[in-house]
């Protein structure tokens, strides 16, 4: 087949995005901001697609680790809890900041370490 250069063969297909056939001529925009907001929408929405699966594929599994018994895992709150410096570390190594100076905290983390403390509070060690 004898194409244009950078035609890719697209004669018929009535797409602009390859082989692919994703977004229609029809629907493209013409402004070129409308363009790049196509693009993003499009991007984000196979982003979270992809997250989606990924987390099916990998399943339940404690915040940044791999699977451990309750038992591990409370001896770990444990330890971790009694030393300052191992807490502050842990707070340290999970949190992100931001431009502004805030810092953010998983909410999966606090939540784990909540639990682990109700469980040790009900428990009746402290």
């Amino acid at each position: 087949m004898v194409t244009r250069a950078g035609s890719r063969g697209l004669a018929g297909r009535n797409t602009t995005a390859g082989r692919r056939g994703v977004a229609r001529a029809e629907e493209v925009p013409k402004d070129l901001a409308d363009k790049w907001d196509l693009l993003v929408d499009t991007a984000a929405k196979n982003l979270f697609i992809t997250r989606k699966k990924l987390k099916e594929a990998i399943g339940s599994r404690p915040y940044r680790g791999l699977p451990v018994t309750e038992e591990e895992l409370g001896a770990r709150w444990s330890q971790i809890r009694q030393d300052v410096p191992a807490l502050v570390e842990v707070l340290k190594s999970n949190a992100k900041y931001t431009v502004n100076g805030q810092v953010l905290v998983p909410k999966a983390l606090i939540e784990s370490i909540q639990e682990q403390e109700l469980k040790r509070r009900k428990g009746g060690v402290d």
